[in-house]
């Protein structure tokens, strides 16, 4: 910038929010440089050069307070070449310098490793936030980099799985200018690899992370809400949705200051009403079956029952391997069954049934007396070597699901004698 153009952007409010601007101006209010700054510092640098020519102004608290004037700050020479040692500008381009970063310590903690993790979350959030200018989508690719690291993008909808499934995208047309609707559905977890499900982690977990992804220029604004338009849930956790606005309707939005809140028109509400449900359908379906087969051929080692008092699961009794029981009681045989049951409990299934809201049951005829009826194998084998009807019970007090039993031992003497 040459100094004309330095000093009015270090103006506060420097355009009116009603200007019009270019279509990739991130901008809005004016004041982002300078609010963004002196929240976190007492002294706001900014160095620029243009044409070999360098200009700089300074913003410091302390030197207004002790003025009692709201005074910019033009830097001599002398003053720029001891900055710019801090800062070197070497080539046509800008430098904005903090110092005096008073809130450091008091936000994040006076030692090295709250400096650490919170130089993390600020990586977190830029690679999060600008992920489609660190990648080049739209215009040239843009360096972020901390203490000469580059930051890698985070894109919330795994573009780069061939797992992601997309849907066609949508247009909404208002006040003669078009806002793009793209929904996507990420893999299920147990398709990806550690790392992509940390990247998919926007939130806490994939169930916070679901939602409208609002973009203003190609910055991130919003995500991981729904408008309350529909509640977040378990089987829409992988439904994310891209939605892109152009800055001509900042107006309509309700943009804060920030540019980190905003609230659709009724108009766009409407419209993303209505697709909501088509949008999380594939997320269902793409939780639903997992742990189920998807073939209606396959036979199951498992089979869900359902009734409208719940659900409850068997040993599919026609599986190959569970009717060749009956011919081979050897222990290996046994051992095979046991691990062919551990191994494909369908506990994505379950998960889901659960965190809907439906009830697990029991068999009717699964009572507490045909419970012990069971154990007449267990008795036999009890007795063959000399051992009582109370050692049994014994036993069996603190072994589920007997121990459960209220009358356990006068049921037992009853059943098995």
């Amino acid at each position: 910038m040459a100094y004309a153009e330095l000093r009015e952007s270090m103006r506060l409010a420097t355009k009116s929010p009603t200007t019009d601007r270019s279509g990739s101006d991130l901008g809005r209010f004016g004041l982002g440089l300078k609010t963004a700054s002196l929240s976190q510092c007492r002294r706001l640098t900014v160095i620029s050069r243009r044409d070999a020519k360098v200009s700089a102004m300074r913003w410091d608290l302390d030197h207004l307070a002790s003025t009692r004037s709201w005074e910019l700050l033009s830097l001599d020479e002398q003053e720029v070449a001891r900055t710019t040692e801090v800062a070197p500008l070497q080539s046509d381009g800008t430098v904005v310098l903090w110092q005096n970063t008073d809130l450091l310590d008091s936000t994040e903690g006076p030692t090295q490793a709250s400096l650490d993790a919170a130089i993390r979350r600020v990586e977190q959030h830029l690679s999060l936030v600008f992920h489609r200018f660190i990648d080049g989508e739209g215009g040239p690719a843009v360096r972020i980099s901390i203490n000469g690291r580059p930051i890698r993008a985070t894109d919330p909808f795994m573009k780069h799985s061939r797992a992601t499934q997309s849907s066609p995208k949508e247009t909404i047309r208002i006040e003669g200018e078009v806002v793009t609707v793209q929904a996507y559905t990420l893999p299920h977890v147990s398709k990806v690899s550690a790392k992509d499900r940390a990247t998919a982690h926007v939130y806490r977990d994939l169930k916070d992370s679901q939602g409208f992804y609002v973009y203003r220029a190609r910055r991130l604004i919003v995500w991981g809400t729904w408008f309350r338009l529909a509640a977040r849930t378990e089987m829409g956790k992988l439904a994310r949705v891209q939605v892109d606005v152009p800055n001509t309707l900042d107006h309509l939005w309700t943009l804060d200051i920030k540019k980190s809140r905003s609230t659709p028109p009724p108009v766009i509400r409407d419209r993303l009403r209505k697709l909501q449900d088509r949008i999380v359908q594939p997320s269902r379906r793409t939780q639903a079956y997992r742990g189920r087969s998807e073939r209606s051929n396959e036979v199951p080692v498992w089979t869900v029952l359902s009734d409208r008092d719940g659900f409850r699961y068997e040993v599919n009794r026609s599986h190959p391997q569970v009717e060749a029981i009956e011919h081979d009681t050897t222990l290996e045989g046994v051992e095979q069954i046991l691990r062919l049951v551990e191994d494909n409990f369908p506990i994505h299934d379950v998960h889901l049934r659960l965190t809907n809201d439906e009830i697990p049951t029991s068999r009717d005829e699964a009572s507490d007396v045909v419970a012990v009826d069971n154990l007449s194998a267990v008795w036999a084998a009890y007795s063959a070597r000399g051992s009582t009807i109370e050692d049994l019970i014994a036993v069996m007090q603190v072994v589920e699901p007997y121990s459960r039993i209220p009358n356990l031992s006068d049921l037992m003497k009853e059943r098995l004698q």
